[in-house]
């Protein structure tokens, strides 16, 4: 008895995986979320502070990298950049 697998429908399905595991990439879905903030009204230092730890900290590392193989390795080296200190922790000149 023959297969009834539609090789069509197979390419089909192979051509549409290859697309969105292309698009699903961590950089990509960073773009999209810093957009969502912004064109939502974040306030500037928000979206800058977002930008900061999205573009320069974890896309070098991860930013091709398809989402779903994210892992908690991803995480920690997301993670282990260092972090500017806090604005309560900054010292300033009084003046």
């Amino acid at each position: 008895m023959a297969s009834r697998v539609d090789p069509g429908a197979n390419k089909k399905v192979a051509k549409l995986t290859a697309v969105v595991s292309v698009t699903n990439t961590f950089g990509a879905i960073a773009e999209e979320y810093l957009q969502r903030i912004e064109d939502e009204g974040a306030a500037a230092p928000t979206v800058m502070k977002n930008r900061w730890l999205l573009v320069d900290l974890a896309r070098p590392e991860l930013g091709a990298r398809p989402i779903e193989t994210a892992t908690a390795a991803c995480k920690s080296a997301a993670s282990s950049a260092s972090l500017p200190p806090r604005i309560s922790d900054r010292s300033f000149a009084s003046t």
